[in-house]
């Protein structure tokens, strides 16, 4: 997904990018698509220095649905599910100390998912030229 942006501010390698939101006609919701300033800001880091006003291009590669489901929710309720027998067996049938393993499965997955979703990158580029830098998704 290609996110066109302006860069407000660059600190120490990071910058502050201004991505445009445009509100849907459709929607009569008040969200923030319709605020006074009209987008979303990213940190992005660039070894590069980026002007302030400079138009940027941010290219952040999505995971499917079906993986993203799976990463949130699946992975960390499997967890849950082996901590709490694990737990029940363990203690034998006590609810407390199996509730507290269950719970323990799903930090443990859910750090699992976070490690998986880390190496995700995104690339920020100047508008009309090659990839500027490599960087982390923020």
């Amino acid at each position: 997904m290609e996110l066109r942006g302006t860069v407000v501010s660059w600190k120490g390698g990071v910058a502050r990018v201004r991505i445009a939101v445009s509100p849907c006609a459709a929607c009569g919701h008040s969200c923030a698509a319709r605020s006074a300033d009209g987008g979303r800001y990213l940190l992005v880091h660039s070894a590069t220095p980026l002007a302030p006003g400079q138009a940027v291009v941010v290219d952040a590669s999505l995971p499917s649905p079906a993986r993203a489901v799976a990463l949130a929710y699946l992975l960390p309720l499997a967890g849950f599910m082996v901590g709490l027998f694990l737990g029940n067996a363990a203690c034998d049938g006590a609810p407390l100390p199996a509730l507290g393993a269950g719970l323990a499965g799903a930090a443990v997955a859910y750090g699992a998912v976070a490690l998986l979703e880390r190496p995700r990158r995104a690339r920020v580029r100047l508008v009309g030229g090659p990839y500027d830098a490599v960087c982390p998704q923020q």
